[in-house]
C-alpha cells in the first residue's frame, strides 16, 4: 500500500466513491496536518469557547502551521491553472474536514478562504492580488462578509409571510 493510500484510508474511510483518490500526496498531507491541529489544538478548547460565544482564533490559526493555504505541497504534482488557488477537490475536502469537526469553525473559513479569498483573486488587479494574497494566504491579514437585506433582514418567518400573501 502506498503513502498516498494509507492516508486516505486513515482519513476518509467512508468515502466509497473514492473523490479523494483525486487528491495529490501532497494534498493529502496537508490535510491530515490539519486534523492533526483540530483534534490537538481546537478540540480542547472549542467547547469552552461555546459556552462563551467566542471564537477560538488563537487555536484556528494554528491550522496556518498545516499550510491550508499556502503550502507548497497543494501545488505540487498537478496542473497549476492558478499559481494562487489550491485545487477545487482539496478545497471541498478542506472544508469537509473543517465541518466534520464544528460548523462553525468551517463557516469561518469559509467566509476568509472562499468569499473573501476569492473575491480577491476574481476582482482584484495582478497587483492587488500580489500584495494581498499572501497576507490571507498566511493568515497575517484576515477577510470578513457582511451582508444586508433592505426591507427584508434575516426575519425568514416575516418576510415569507410578507411574500406569501402577495
Amino acid at each position: 500500500m502506498t503513502k498516498k493510500e494509507e492516508i486516505i484510508r486513515e482519513l476518509y474511510p467512508e468515502d466509497k466513491f473514492g473523490y479523494a483518490e483525486k487528491l495529490t500526496l501532497g494534498e493529502l498531507e496537508v490535510l491530515q496536518h490539519a486534523r492533526k491541529i483540530i483534534e490537538e489544538e481546537i478540540r480542547p478548547v472549542i467547547n469552552d469557547h461555546w459556552e462563551r460565544a467566542k471564537f477560538p482564533f488563537e487555536a484556528f490559526y494554528k491550522l496556518k502551521e498545516a499550510g491550508i493555504m499556502d503550502s507548497p505541497k497543494l501545488f505540487e504534482d498537478r496542473e497549476i491553472t492558478n499559481k494562487w488557488k489550491a485545487s477545487e477537490m482539496y478545497n471541498a475536502f478542506l472544508y469537509y474536514e473543517l465541518a466534520r469537526f464544528d460548523a462553525s469553525i468551517a463557516t469561518f473559513y469559509t467566509v476568509h478562504g472562499g468569499l473573501g479569498y476569492n473575491t480577491l483573486l476574481i476582482g482584484g488587479s495582478d497587483e492587488q492580488i500580489e500584495e494581498i494574497a499572501p497576507k490571507l494566504r498566511s493568515f497575517e491579514w484576515q477577510t470578513c462578509f457582511a451582508l444586508t437585506e433592505p426591507d427584508h433582514g434575516s426575519d425568514i418567518a416575516g418576510s415569507m409571510g410578507k411574500i406569501l400573501s402577495l
